[in-house]
């Protein structure tokens, strides 16, 4: 692989985002209840990465042993280079998430304050602090995935995909675990105790509800996107070496083909700097009520004919039939752009389904006078209906790919899909980051200006619905049924010998059509515990923690958040025992047929319950903010009580349930492949 470019766009990426980051280190901060309160919102941070750091090398360590005690066992050479490649992709994992996690919390005070004057000021404070945390963190992983394929080999992008999904599963699910039991703890507050402050700076649980959603919306989520743009770069890269092992192609053709991931992504990053000027322009304007998704159509168009451009030229000489595909003729733009086309179709489907400005979400608010089982109802047949639709999304997507460009066209299409990740992180993180910042503003009773910025900051964050978690869902599933053909290509199988269900397969299906269940039983399991655990150490701090309830002292933010972090990482421990060994006891044990049907069955259940479990907890949030704001009711009606209450079991499904989910099939598969490699 020509590693020059992707080596020289990555760093420019963080050359940019050190730059702007210096920019930010010059504005000097006031000493204000806002920066009081940004400290101990680090405080609680730091505590839970902490713990994940402590998780993540304890994992990474017992992988390897199990991984070099059953290679001796069956007298499998287990390489070096993969193991170092494994280390690695954790480690570069881990410090992109203690970048976004130690940046963050310092950065909104300086957003809040540049937004005392005049909102584009805010506005621009806010745009840039997303791009650098973006810039910052997609720069490191394709940086360290392009040094472990030049310095290790082209087999070691397997280690480092494997790396860093482990560590992405304590940042997504673990983040996951803490947000929610600290969301859910927040709004359950009055259960257990009616007299004790709501929504104040006294409460610890609404300090850990802040701290949580920059360690789920921020870290997490960027940490589960990132890995689905890896795993996709990684699949393009199994097809061309698998393909040019079996000379099926010529090494300059598997030149070309490991490279076309890179070029794309190249391009993605070109068309995000020059969206990024697009939008330093239009977010001068105080009337750029739109101006988020602008960009983006803009940079999905510039890449897209970048990409276009780019591969009229790519010098490949191969036929599909060698690839299992059906067209005379190998065309890699079509995968291209059906995974563009269907990247647009589900983000706007999930928003159609889940937006408060659309009817699903406003039927949710309208009925929620009923209670809340007919308020929970209604976001269920949400994500139930929406299976059948994305169903067709990902048909569009993986059909016609295979059609035009075989099973490499599929790794085409989920590179599409995610060609301008820097930007779709971007603007996930101005999401969060305008929520977050509004409710900061609000505890801290900043002046009204400031609030009114905040606000209209928060309403165009809401534009991005679209690239929620039914994205990432998408995202995710794309990625894991590309590394998944990339895994019946490494097993030197065909398609019909890899389909053929004799009673391995079919016992491998079964087993991996169940253990989800089992992975997520256990995940809720902790949940409560977390959730309980939270609610306990708010109490005991109001009642130990002298002057506390008199505002005359503050919360002990690193107690509480090292509480709930500690047990977010120790509910983990059988999930990911289920996640990592499962795989890897079949695969040795019992073989590669038993083994496919394992990943085929949980890649199944991921399709049938990812877009589900997204849908119905963001219709569900969506349709509170909407009585929030004063529909049906408002936020003291009964009406809102009753989808308070639902809405604790969509945060369980959208912030816990479906993002695990993805992370435990894209695990999965990983895991296979490297196995498959090994036997």
């Amino acid at each position: 692989m020509d590693y020059f470019l992707p080596i020289v766009s990555s760093a420019l990426m963080l050359v940019f985002a050190g730059y702007q980051y210096q920019v930010f280190s010059k504005i000097s901060l006031e000493k204000n209840k806002v920066s009081e309160l940004s400290e101990l919102v680090s405080e609680g941070i730091t505590a839970f990465y902490k713990r994940v750091l402590s998780a993540s090398i304890q994992i990474v360590v017992y992988s390897i042993l199990v991984l070099l005690l059953f290679s001796w066992l069956f007298e499998k050479t287990l390489s070096l280079t993969q193991l170092l490649a494994f280390i690695f992709g954790s480690s570069v994992m881990g410090l992109s998430g203690f970048l976004s996690l130690t940046f963050v919390p310092k950065l909104v005070p300086k957003i809040i304050q540049q937004s005392k004057g005049y909102l584009s000021e805010g506005l621009m404070a806010l745009f840039n602090t997303s791009i650098t945390l973006s810039f910052t963190l997609i720069g490191s992983m394709v940086l360290g995935l392009t040094l472990s394929y030049v310095i290790l080999g082209a087999q070691s992008i397997i280690g480092f995909g494997l790396g860093s999904i482990l560590t992405s599963f304590f940042l997504r699910v673990g983040g996951g675990l803490y947000k929610t039991g600290a969301d859910i703890a927040s709004d359950s507050m009055h259960f257990l105790e009616s007299k004790l402050p709501d929504f104040d700076t006294r409460n610890p649980a609404t300090l850990l509800d802040i701290s949580g959603d920059y360690i789920g919306k921020i870290t997490g989520f960027s940490s589960d996107i990132l890995s689905s743009f890896i795993f996709s770069v990684i699949a393009c890269i199994l097809f061309a070496n698998s393909l040019l092992e079996t000379k099926q192609i010529s090494a300059q053709t598997a030149a070309s083909l490991t490279m076309l991931p890179m070029y794309i992504f190249c391009m993605g990053i070109l068309a995000s700097i020059i969206a990024y000027f697009y939008y330093r322009f239009r977010l001068k304007s105080q009337t750029a009520t739109n101006v988020l998704l602008e960009g983006m159509y803009l940079a999905v168009f510039l890449s897209g004919f970048g990409t276009w451009a780019i591969m009229q030229g790519l010098d490949v000489h191969i036929e599909v039939g060698s690839l299992w595909g059906s067209s005379p003729e190998f065309s890699p733009f079509a995968p291209y752009f059906f995974g563009l086309v269907g990247a647009i179709l589900i983000g706007f489907s999930s928003e159609y389904l889940t937006a408060n400005w659309f009817k699903p979400a406003k039927k949710i608010a309208s009925e929620a006078e009923f209670g809340p089982v007919v308020t929970l109802l209604n976001s269920i047949l949400i994500g139930y209906k929406s299976n059948g639709l994305f169903l067709i999304y990902i048909l569009v997507m993986i059909v016609p790919s295979f059609f035009f460009a075989g099973l490499y066209g599929v790794a085409l299409a989920s590179m599409g899909m995610l060609s301008v990740t820097g930007l779709i992180i971007t603007l996930s993180m101005f999401s969060a980051l305008a929520s977050n910042t509004l409710k900061t503003t609000k505890l801290c009773q900043s002046s009204d200006t400031t609030l009114k910025n905040a606000v209209k900051m928060n309403s165009l964050g809401h534009t991005t619905a679209a690239l929620g978690n039914g994205f990432a869902a998408g995202a995710s599933i794309m990625s894991t049924f590309s590394l998944f053909f990339a895994l019946i290509v490494s097993s030197k199988m065909s398609l019909s010998q890899a389909f053929l269900v004799d009673l391995d397969m079919f016992i491998g299906l079964l087993i991996g059509i169940s253990i989800p269940y089992v992975y997520a039983g256990f995940l809720l399991n902790g949940l409560v515990l977390t959730i309980r655990t939270s609610l306990t150490e708010v109490v005991r701090q109001f009642k130990d923690i002298p002057y506390l309830f008199e505002n005359k002292a503050k919360p002990d933010m690193t107690k509480a958040s090292d509480l709930l972090a500690k047990h977010a990482m120790d509910s983990l421990i059988i999930p990911g025992i289920v996640m990592i060994m499962t795989p890897i006891i079949i695969g040795y044990v019992f073989g590669i047929k038993m083994l496919l049907g394992l990943t085929l069955g949980v890649i199944l259940i991921g399709f049938s319950k990812g877009f589900s479990w997204a849908n119905t907890g963001d219709s569900l949030h969506s349709a509170r903010h909407f009585i929030e704001k004063g529909h049906f009711g408002g936020k003291d009606s009964p009406t809102y009580a009753h989808i308070a209450i639902a809405d604790g079991v969509g945060d369980a499904a959208k912030d816990l349930l479906g993002p695990s989910l993805t992370l435990f099939i894209k695990a999965v598969t990983i895991i296979a492949i490297l196995i498959v490699l090994l036997l």
